[in-house]
């Protein structure tokens, strides 16, 4: 699996997937913003290791607010 982001001049950036630009299921745009979420789960959270917990990034659609998840 191969991501790449390039930057753009409004904020946003583009996003490819193995080569192939990231395209919104739902209206179509190629501009995301980025974050990152944990997966905790309830025994994580309970144990005090949410640090430990699974890491995903997100891309956000700048045009409609559909969220892309991937798992790292």
């Amino acid at each position: 699996m191969d991501l790449q982001e390039y930057q753009q001049d409004d904020g946003s950036i583009r996003v490819t997937f193995d080569g192939k630009p990231l395209t919104c299921v739902v209206c179509g745009n190629e501009r995301y913003h980025e974050r990152g979420s944990l997966l905790n789960s309830r025994g994580t959270e309970f144990f005090g290791l949410a640090w430990a917990a699974d890491k995903a990034k997100n891309y956000i659609c700048t045009k409609c607010g559909y969220i892309f998840w991937f798992l790292f």
